[in-house]
C-alpha cells in the first residue's frame, strides 16, 4: 500500500479528496499520459561501466552469479512446510525457452544493480482457468524502457514502452499489468522520476568517469612506454661527435652491461661523458595505480561489498576472508535478491495464490561460508555442561539418543544435592542466551 493509500484509507471519504488533490497536483506537473524520462542515460552505466570498466565488471558479475546459485523454494505462510510442486516453481525452474532459473536471476540482478530496474514481462492468457497467471518470463533490456504515466492514483502507470532508440515511437508497447517491475528504492521525485529505480551507479558516476580514465591513461602508458629514455654524448649533446660505429658499440655495452636484472645493484664505469633523457613517467609516478585502488575501494563500498574480494590484499588472513565472504552474502547478495524475492511474492505469487497464502525464500543451507563451523561448534558443545546432551545432538543435527546421560558435569565441579535434574533446569533459566 503506498503512503497515499494509506492516508486515504485512514481518513475515509475525506482522504479521498487528499489523495485526489494530491494526484491531480502530480499530474499537473507530470501530464496525463506523458512518458516520464529517464533520471539519466542508463544505457551509458551498461556500455561505458559494466561493458567498459573491469571493476564494475568484477563486482556485478560476482554478485549475480553468487546470487543465481541460490535456490529459491516456495513455503507455506501459516505452517512453514515446504512445497515440493507448485506452478510457481515449474514456471521459476523454466522462466522462458532461452533461459534456466539461474540464467534468468543473473539476468534480473544485473539490470537491478546497474540500472536500479528490473522489468519482468510476463504474459498471462487473458481468459479460461488460467487467467491471469503468467505462462512465461522474460526480463526486458532496463536501460531501453520507459514509463507513460496514468490517470487516477489507483493506475499511476498506464504503460511501459521500449524504445532502442529513444524516439517517441516505441518498439513496444506493454500493459501496466503484464510488467514485473523491481526497482530500488528513488527518492527523486521530479518529473515523476520516482517510478524509476535508482541506480547504485548514477551514485558512482564520478567514481566511474574517474576510473576509465585512470585505466585509459595506464593502457596507454603502457603502449606508449617504449624506451625508458635516452643516454645521450654531453658535450653540448654534440652526438655526432661519435661515429655509428661508436654510438653502436655504447649501445651494445649499455645493454650488455647496464640493462637486465642480471645487472642489479652493479655499479659501472665509464670514461665518457653521458646524460640521461627519461621519456614519460611510470604509472607510479602518475599515482595512477593508487587512484586505482582508490576507485576499487569506493566502488566496493556502493555495492556494500568488502575490497578483499578484489585483489586488496592489504588485511587479508584467512579468518578475514571468511568473514569478508560472509558479509558479502549477508551485507549485499541476499538483501538486493530478496528485493527481487519480494516483488515476485506480490505480483507472481499472488497471480497463482489469491489468498496469499504461500510464499518464496531464498534456500541458504546450502552456501558453504554461511553454515555452522562445526569445529567450534563441537568445542563449544564439550565445555557446556549446562547443555544437555539431547540438545547437543540435537544442535549438531545428529540423532537424538534418549538413552544418554542427560547433563555431564565436570568432575571439577561441587556436585549438587536434592533432585539434581530440576536444580539443573531451574539453572538453566539463567542461561537461555546460551541455547
Amino acid at each position: 500500500m503506498s503512503f497515499i493509500s494509506s492516508i486515504k484509507k485512514a481518513l475515509g471519504n475525506f482522504g479521498q479528496s487528499i489523495d485526489s488533490k494530491v494526484y491531480n497536483a502530480m499530474l499537473e506537473y507530470i501530464g496525463v499520459n506523458s512518458i516520464i524520462p529517464l533520471p539519466e542515460n542508463q544505457e551509458t552505466y551498461i556500455k561505458k561501466g559494466y561493458n567498459y570498466n573491469v571493476l564494475l565488471y568484477s563486482i556485478i558479475s560476482y554478485i549475480t552469479m553468487k546470487a543465481s546459485d541460490i535456490p529459491i523454494k516456495l513455503y507455506n505462510k501459516r505452517t512453514d512446510e515446504l512445497i515440493e510442486s507448485s506452478p510457481i516453481l515449474e514456471l521459476l525452474a523454466q522462466p522462458n525457452s532461452m533461459q534456466d532459473y539461474s540464467e534468468f536471476s543473473e539476468s534480473a540482478l544485473g539490470y537491478l544493480l546497474l540500472t536500479g530496474n528490473v522489468y519482468i514481462y510476463a504474459p498471462s492468457p487473458s481468459g479460461g482457468a488460467n487467467q491471469g497467471k503468467p505462462k512465461e518470463l522474460y526480463v526486458l533490456p532496463s536501460q531501453y524502457m520507459r514509463i507513460v504515466a496514468g490517470d487516477s492514483p489507483d493506475k499511476p502507470i498506464e504503460r511501459y514502452e521500449l524504445s532502442y532508440t529513444g524516439s517517441d515511437q516505441a518498439d513496444s508497447r506493454y500493459e501496466a499489468d503484464e510488467i514485473i517491475h523491481v526497482k530500488l528504492t528513488n527518492y527523486e521525485y521530479q518529473n515523476g522520476e520516482n517510478l524509476y529505480g535508482h541506480s547504485p551507479v548514477k551514485s558512482m558516476l564520478r567514481t566511474l568517469n574517474k576510473s576509465n580514465s585512470n585505466m585509459d591513461a595506464m593502457t596507454k602508458q603502457a603502449q606508449n612506454s617504449g624506451a625508458l629514455g635516452i643516454l645521450m654524448h654531453d658535450q653540448g649533446n654534440a652526438i655526432n661527435d661519435l661515429s655509428a660505429n661508436q654510438l653502436k658499440t655504447v649501445q651494445n655495452k649499455v645493454h650488455k652491461n647496464i640493462s637486465g636484472s642480471e645487472n642489479k645493484g652493479k655499479i659501472h664505469v665509464t670514461d665518457l661523458m653521458f646524460k640521461w633523457q627519461q621519456l614519460g613517467m611510470s604509472a607510479a609516478d602518475m599515482q595512477l595505480l593508487e587512484d586505482h585502488k582508490i576507485s576499487r575501494n569506493d566502488m566496493c563500498s556502493v555495492f556494500k561489498l568488502s575490497s578483499m574480494l578484489f585483489n586488496d590484499n592489504s588485511a587479508s588472513t584467512y579468518n578475514n576472508m571468511k568473514e569478508v565472504r560472509q558479509a558479502a552474502y549477508t551485507d549485499s547478495i541476499i538483501p538486493y535478491m530478496n528485493r527481487i524475492i519480494g516483488e515476485l511474492n506480490r505480483t507472481l505469487v499472488k497471480a497463482f495464490d489469491p489468498q496469499m497464502t504461500t510464499c518464496l525464500k531464498l534456500d541458504l543451507d546450502n552456501i558453504a561460508v554461511l553454515q555452522k563451523d562445526w569445529g567450534e561448534m563441537v568445542d563449544y558443545l564439550s565445555k557446556a555442561w549446562w547443555v544437555s546432551t539431547q540438545e547437543k545432538q540435537s544442535m549438531m543435527n545428529a540423532e537424538v539418543d534418549e538413552n544418554l546421560p542427560k547433563y555431564l558435569i565436570p568432575s571439577n565441579l561441587l556436585p549438587i544435592t536434592g533432585g539434581v535434574d530440576e536444580e539443573i533446569e531451574e539453572g538453566l533459566k539463567r542461561y537461555s542466551d546460551y541455547k
